[in-house]
Formats: structure tokens, C-alpha cells, sequence
């Protein structure tokens, strides 16, 4: 990027037409599924072929640079977003100032990771692998500049498609690795290969759609717009906490097994959660747009993102209460038995980030994202302490159950915190979606000692299914008029 004195004061007209709610959905929808599905398939092999000893080692590296990459966006992305698809034609300047700023920042958000890895005295081994993925992440975190950028603008077909082809590059970087019986060295370079294919997809989408891309150093507003988007990154620090300070800590408390034993079923539930996104990246750049003029509009969209997250999420996580012990055995054997208890208790999560995940991404977009930053601190806090009190006594299953009274923390806050910005009408589809899983689950009972559990679990879907489209909750017409926005 080259410096130049000043901002161009005229910025170029951008032509872009939205794609509908409807489509932006699905598009991101099925993106967010097969990148879901890649990734665990990913973890599956990377999984197996480490064992837990390996398998731990990899995961506090991973969780450690997790913990630091917020620091190197700060919001930076989400306010891009939130500014651009109120005014399209900022694009270029926002975008600018954006990849501007976290170049600086991660620059010594990098030097930070190392540091931090030397404090807790790791290992040498450990130490680099920490200082390889913070270099792959923070590739990433520049990718998701290009990615918010075609977010705003409301083309999240190019957005499925770069993080379809991201995650491509490191699922076959990772089984290529594995066949030549590579280190985890090698693995995680692997992982930086997929982060640069990101990095070049998503800038070569975002510049097919607003042709000419003005890329250019300046700092030039940086302040105001740091403070802006400070309540984003506050917010996405402390959810980082949440998700990633309990294998840290395990690292420092128990046997380096027992941390891989914990991630192996941890990631099970991270893969579902991915599901809660579609329906919230797609509804944030609409509400942000809409909020303000047509209140009554907003609330609609709103309320039924809620109820399509729920009809998602309720029945994922007690399927996989229902299928934890099979889902454990054919994914990492026998090696894995261990975390089925883990996943169990996990497993309630699912359904509560289903909740949470709208609530903070629809509150943060129409401007108060400082609930949503006051609310992610409480978790963070409480997941930390949550983590201290029980991981002495009670080990995985402790970290286990801190993230799910955490979750569930969150979920009554984001409630109230929600009050007085939307007007709530879920109920009634709230209790439909019970009675739904009520019958599902049912089935799964009374079929189970016949068929096993992977026919049974068919079961529960069929039966769900059915009854969701029987109740309306899903009406036909909707899934006719989102299959043919899709061939548009």
C-alpha cells in the first residue's frame, strides 16, 4: 500500500443493488454449511492423526494467538460494515483507513502473542508454533477487511464463496501433510496457505464488484473511528475470551491429554455454532440500513431471525445430546471416549449461542453496541472466574460446565439488554419449536432400541421436519421464494 498526503476528498460513485435478506441468507447459509462441514472434517483428520497429546499442543497454540487477534481489528471491520452499508460510496476511504490501521496494529498485536507465549513459559516447540499461527491469523484478519467490505455492500454470494475456497486450500494443505506424515510445523503452515488463498479470493471479489480499488496508507481520522468501532472490538476481545481462555488455563492446570481430550469435543460444538451465522451476518448490514427509518420493518426482520435460529438451534443441540457418544466414537475413536461426558454437557450450549449470536449481531447494528460490549465483559470476567473455581476440582468437565452457565449468562442479558430497541413477538413460535423437538425427541426414544442411533437420529429429523413445516413455522411459499431468489 502506498502513502499518500491526503484523503481524496470525492469518492468514486459505487453502483451496487443489494441482494435480498432472503438470498443474502442463503447464500451465506449454505457458505457457512460446507465451511462448517470442511472445518470439521478438517479437525476430524488433524484429530486423529495427532492423538491427544499432539492434538493438545496444537490447540493452546491456536487458542493463545485466538486470545490476541481481536486486538489487531478493535472493531475495525464490523464499524466498516455498519458505516459503509449506510453509505456505499465511503467504501474506498473506509476500507483504506481500516487495512491502514490494523497493519500497525498487527504488527504489535504479533510481537504481543510471542511475548505473552514466553510469559506463561511454554515451551520453545510451543512458543513457535504460537508465533506461526499468530503470522496465519493475522493474514486472516486482513482478510476479513476485503470480507466485511463485501458484507457491506450485500453480495455474500462472493463472501461464501472466498471462505468456501479458504477453507478448501486448508483441508487439502492438512491432508497433504498428513499423507507425507508432516509436524505440526508443517501443519500450521498449511493453515497460512489457506489464509493467503482467502486474502486474494476475497480482494479479487470485492474488486470484480466495484472495479477500480483505490488501496492506499493514511491514518488520517483514525481516532474518531477507533473510538467508534471500540464498543465492536471490546465486544469481540471478551467473546474471544470466552471461547478460547478455558484452554489456556487448562494448559496451565491439567495434563496437556486432558487439553486435547477437551478440544476434541469443544470443536464439535464450535462447528455447529458456525450455523448460528447465516441468518445474523445477513440480517446486520439490512437492520443497520433499515433501523432508522422503518422501525416497524426492523422489528420484523428481528423477530423472525430469532425464530429461524431457534428452529436451528434448539434441535442441533439436543441432537447431539441425544447422539454424543456415537458422534465421539466415529469421529476420533476410541483414543477419544473420554469427551463424550464433555459433549454432553456441551451440547446445551448450542442452542443458547444460537440465541445470543442474534441478539448481540442485531443489537450492535442498529448503534448500541456498547451493550453489547458491556455484556460480552461481564461474560468474559465471568467465564474467567468460573474457570478458576471449578477447573481445580473438577477439571474438563469444569471448563465444561463454565461455558455453558456462561452462555446462558449471556442469553439473559442480551434479553435485557435488547429491551426498549426491538419489540418481541417470538413466543408463539418459540413454542411451537418446543412442541417440535418434543415429538422429535420422542421418536428418537422409541426407535432407538430397534434401529441404533444413527437411524433414530434420522428419525428425529423427519419427525422435526415435518412438524415445523406442518405448524408454518417454515411456510412452503417462504422456500419456494428463497430457492428462486437463489437462481437469480
Amino acid at each position: 500500500m502506498m502513502p499518500v498526503p491526503s484523503l481524496p476528498e470525492n469518492q468514486p460513485d459505487i453502483n451496487i443493488t443489494p441482494d435480498r435478506i432472503s438470498k443474502n441468507s442463503l447464500w451465506i447459509f449454505l457458505g457457512l454449511l460446507s465451511s462448517a462441514a470442511i472445518s470439521l472434517v478438517t479437525i476430524l483428520f488433524l484429530t486423529r492423526y495427532l492423538g491427544p497429546e499432539k492434538f493438545g499442543l496444537y490447540s493452546v497454540a491456536l487458542s493463545l494467538t485466538s486470545l490476541f487477534i481481536p486486538l489487531s481489528n478493535l472493531g475495525l471491520d464490523l464499524h466498516l460494515t455498519r458505516t459503509v452499508s449506510a453509505n456505499p460510496k465511503s467504501l474506498t476511504r473506509e476500507l483504506a483507513h481500516t487495512l491502514s490501521a490494523k497493519t500497525i496494529l498487527s504488527a504489535i498485536v504479533w510481537i504481543l502473542i510471542i511475548l505473552t507465549a514466553s510469559l506463561l513459559k511454554y515451551s520453545t516447540v510451543l512458543i513457535g508454533y504460537v508465533a506461526l499461527f499468530g503470522i496465519s491469523m493475522l493474514v486472516g484478519s486482513m482478510a476479513q477487511s476485503f470480507i466485511a467490505s463485501i458484507r457491506a455492500i450485500r453480495k455474500m454470494r462472493y463472501e461464501s464463496i472466498s471462505i468456501f475456497t479458504g477453507k478448501m486450500a486448508i483441508l487439502f494443505g492438512v491432508l497433504f501433510m498428513i499423507i507425507i506424515k508432516a509436524n505440526i510445523t508443517m501443519i500450521i503452515l498449511a493453515n497460512l496457505l489457506g489464509m493467503i488463498v482467502l486474502f486474494m479470493t476475497s480482494l479479487y471479489f470485492l474488486k470484480l464488484q466495484i472495479g477500480h480499488l483505490d488501496i492506499y496508507f493514511s491514518l488520517k481520522g483514525i481516532k474518531s473511528r477507533l473510538e467508534s468501532a471500540f464498543p465492536f472490538g471490546l465486544a469481540s476481545i471478551f467473546v474471544v475470551i470466552y471461547y478460547r481462555i478455558d484452554t489456556v488455563m487448562l494448559s496451565k492446570m491439567v495434563d496437556i491429554n486432558e487439553v486435547g481430550i477437551y478440544n476434541s469435543a469443544y470443536n464439535i460444538v464450535l462447528a455447529s455454532m458456525i450455523l448460528s451465522s447465516p441468518i445474523a451476518v445477513s440480517l446486520f448490514p439490512a437492520l443497520s440500513a433499515i433501523y432508522s427509518k422503518n422501525k416497524n420493518e426492523a422489528d420484523h426482520i428481528f423477530n423472525k431471525g430469532v425464530s429461524f435460529s431457534v428452529l436451528l438451534g434448539l434441535p442441533l443441540g439436543i441432537g447431539t445430546a441425544l447422539m454424543a457418544k456415537p458422534i465421539i466414537e466415529i469421529a476420533y475413536g476410541v483414543n477419544f471416549v473420554s469427551s463424550v461426558p464433555l459433549l454432553l454437557i456441551m451440547s446445551g450450549t448450542i442452542p443458547l449461542l444460537f440465541v445470543t449470536h442474534i441478539f448481540g449481531s442485531s443489537i450492535g447494528a442498529v448503534g448500541f453496541q456498547k451493550r453489547v460490549a458491556w455484556v460480552t465483559a461481564i461474560n468474559g470476567s465471568f467465564n474467567v472466574l468460573l474457570n478458576l473455581i471449578l477447573i481445580p476440582h473438577y477439571g474438563t468437565r469444569g471448563a465444561a460446565i463454565a461455558t455453558l452457565l456462561t452462555e446462558f449468562l449471556s442469553m439473559i442479558q442480551l434479553i435485557i439488554a435488547s429491551k426498549g430497541i426491538f419489540e418481541k413477538h417470538v413466543l408463539k413460535d418459540l413454542l411451537k419449536i418446543c412442541l417440535c423437538c418434543i415429538l422429535g425427541t420422542a421418536g428418537f426414544i422409541l426407535t432407538i432400541e430397534y434401529t441404533g442411533p444413527w437411524l433414530a437420529a434420522g428419525i428425529f429429523a423427519l419427525v422435526y421436519a415435518g412438524f415445523v413445516f406442518a405448524l408454518k413455522l417454515v411456510p412452503i411459499d417462504m422456500v419456494k421464494n428463497i430457492l428462486a431468489s437463489s437462481r437469480e
